[in-house]
């Protein structure tokens, strides 16, 4: 089974850019947290370790579909809104 690269996902409107931002950075904090690379979390999500990198990334705006969002989630058992709040509203 190949890996999943949704490179045809229309491009982030720009009203949403803090939305990923945010995303981008709760991404790798929780993946750190669990203590896993990249590649392992792509792996578990059966996302391509690019694919993964380019969401992960502030500096590269990237949409990704619902599925994706969930996926990545749930492999980071987290509940989804978690995803979409910002860090220093935790604390």
């Amino acid at each position: 089974m190949s890996k999943k690269d949704t490179s045809k996902t229309s491009a982030p409107k720009f009203e949403n850019i803090d939305y990923y931002h945010t995303i981008s950075l709760n991404l790798n904090h929780y993946r750190r947290c669990l203590g896993y690379t990249q590649a392992m979390l792509a792996e578990k999500v059966d996302l391509t370790s690019s694919y993964l990198s380019q969401i992960e990334s502030i500096n590269t705006i990237r949409s990704f579909s619902m599925e994706t969002f969930f996926d990545l989630a749930r492999a980071l058992e987290i509940e989804p809104y978690k995803l979409l709040k910002p860090l220093d509203d935790d604390m």
